[in-house]
């Protein structure tokens, strides 16, 4: 029961007729003195701090909520502090690292900006594939290097610059007619010199994928028109058109095709 409620429930014993009269409970115990507060600051004083658990024994989130109060209050006292040593100019923090029992904790202050993070994990993206790294060993750099953006933001970012390509340059499915040297009885007796798997494997491997040189050209010509890669004024592309192929386990050959704009003729 709180102490209005029973100020009122006593004002009611006290004066039965007068039910509409109220009381407050905080004026009438005295609990608002200034009094009553200096003496309960000091009680606490005399009482011994609370003990903290070891931070090795704290669950993930009292860790991360200790490091939140941290940074907060370390922010909060920083701006205090700033003001008599540079002025009106306000201290803002970027990023701070500390250590508590061979722990690394870094606090990130800046606002997250979309679009500039989108950018940098792109430059990332673009920097793993053209250097071959792999995803376990990007993995082991950024354990290593806090800096790093972390692996799974990387990847997510390869996918959707996956899905926008899918997007732009789909991939059309096309039909491999399969031509037997006679008629189709003399095919089969061809694939019979075969093992089982091959033979299967010729069988079920009919369709074929592949992208439109036009959809191709029609999404990378604007970039390399505005790099001053290709001249506005003249109309004509010079394309190599050439083909690899490499195997993909023992039974089955992808035939890669492969184009490149030249400079010249």
């Amino acid at each position: 029961m709180s102490l209005t409620a029973v100020a009122n429930a006593t004002l009611k014993k006290l004066f039965p007729n007068n039910e509409k009269s109220l009381i407050s409970g905080v004026h009438l115990f005295g609990i608002h003195l200034e009094t009553l507060k200096q003496a309960r600051e000091n009680c606490n004083q005399l009482r011994p701090p609370k003990l903290l658990k070891p931070l090795e024994l704290c669950s993930k989130t009292t860790v991360n909520r200790r490091q939140h109060e941290f940074g907060e209050k370390l922010k909060q006292y920083s701006q205090t502090e700033g003001v008599k040593i540079y002025g009106e100019d306000q201290v803002n923090f970027k990023q701070i690292s500390y250590n508590v029992k061979n722990m690394d904790f870094h606090i990130n202050y800046e606002s997250n900006n979309n679009k500039e993070n989108e950018e940098k994990l792109t430059s990332i993206v673009r920097a793993v594939d053209q250097n071959y790294i792999p995803r376990k060993g990007y993995q082991a750099l950024a354990s290593i290097e806090s800096n790093l953006e972390r692996e799974w933001a990387v990847s997510n970012q390869r996918h959707k610059i996956t899905k926008n390509i899918n997007q732009k340059i789909p991939i059309t499915l096309i039909n491999i007619p399969i031509n037997s040297t006679q008629n189709e009885s003399v095919f089969e007796d061809n694939l019979n010199t075969f093992s089982v798997g091959i033979t299967k494997q010729f069988k079920i491997l009919r369709m074929g994928g592949y992208r439109s040189v036009k959809d191709i050209l029609i999404y990378i010509v604007p970039v390399l028109i505005l790099n001053g890669i290709l001249d506005v004024n003249n109309p004509i592309i010079h394309l190599r058109i050439s083909g690899d192929g490499r195997n993909v386990g023992r039974k089955i050959k992808h035939v890669m095709i492969t184009m490149a704009i030249l400079d010249d003729e």
